[in-house]
């Protein structure tokens, strides 16, 4: 989920979504990190939160989802 959107950014998809009482796993991604950016996510519904430029070895660890 692009954190960044216009209109609707990822963070306000993501509690529409999770309103909707779906539980579809969503993964945050934000190439602007900012501090509370991660806690926003997590804090919003989001399964895992991640930076870009995105490095493999971080994608393996994320597989948590």
């Amino acid at each position: 989920m692009n954190c960044r959107m216009p209109e609707m950014d990822g963070y306000e998809t993501t509690r529409a979504v999770r309103a909707l009482g779906d539980n579809t796993p969503i993964i945050g991604l934000t190439s602007h990190p900012s501090s509370g950016a991660k806690e926003e996510g997590l804090d919003c519904g989001m399964n895992a939160f991640m930076e870009k430029p995105l490095a493999t070895y971080k994608l393996e660890e994320s597989n948590n989802c």
